[in-house]
């Protein structure tokens, strides 16, 4: 069976992903998700974000349910050890 043609349903902003980010095996959801905002915000020409911020655009929550803080520092640690972004966010 053969796929048919993809279309895309929108023809506003987008954001370019860079295809080696495909390639990095150990990307958990959160990492790609957070990686994915940050360049949105940089094509944007925005700056770095409060943690709270990241959190709750990026869906990061604790067991309790709650926008998580420490959730998004360690998922920018994550970040920072893929080599997707440097460590300047402290």
């Amino acid at each position: 069976m053969e796929l048919g043609r993809i279309e895309i349903s929108w023809n506003t902003n987008f954001t370019m992903v860079p295809n080696e980010l495909w390639d990095i095996e150990d990307l958990s959801h959160e990492e790609f998700r957070v990686f994915m905002y940050l360049m949105k915000l940089k094509a944007n020409k925005g700056g770095f974000p409060p943690y709270l911020e990241i959190a709750e655009k990026c869906q990061l929550r604790n067991n309790k349910g709650q926008y998580c803080e420490s959730k998004t520092r360690e998922v920018l640690k994550g970040l920072v050890k893929n080599g997707l972004i440097k460590n300047n966010f402290e």
